[in-house]
């Protein structure tokens, strides 16, 4: 079965206090359990930031259910094709703190939330850059 791999940035409705996002971290690993779907989550600056990576109907129908969540607005999907076999598969969800996240990889989340927001689809070069970054941060998270 191909894997799809999708990124997607949200704006928050109003800010998540670390209760919240760790309640949703538990929901979401119960949930994408059951849909065989792993990836990570970050949340800065209001915004969220999620991998996931899963078989297509599974995905499509999480993103399905996140797009009617009404404590965001997804501002931009990034349909990711150059990636292969999973690269979160031991993580159901995995929750970073920004500050956690910047140790691990210092300015993702920059670059996702600079160049994620200008195209849907990016091109080859920013593609692989980006699989690049997500494998490091999987492989130093093991």
């Amino acid at each position: 079965m191909k894997t799809k791999h999708i990124i997607y940035i949200s704006k928050a409705v109003a800010p998540f206090e670390k209760s919240e996002l760790l309640d949703l971290e538990h929901q979401a690993q119960i949930k994408n359990k059951k849909l065989g779907i792993t990836g990570m989550l970050c949340y800065v600056q209001s915004q969220f930031i999620q991998y996931l990576e899963g078989s297509a109907e599974s995905v499509d129908y999480l993103m399905e259910s996140i797009s009617m969540d009404q404590r965001h607005t997804i501002i931009k999907r990034i349909q990711m094709s150059g990636i292969g076999n999973r690269l979160f598969e031991d993580w159901s969800l995995r929750y970073y703190a920004p500050d956690d996240l910047e140790a691990i990889f210092p300015n993702f989340l920059g670059f996702v939330l600079e160049y994620g927001g200008m195209a849907t689809v990016l091109d080859t070069d920013m593609e692989s850059l980006l699989v690049n970054n997500l494998r490091f941060i999987a492989a130093q998270a093991q």
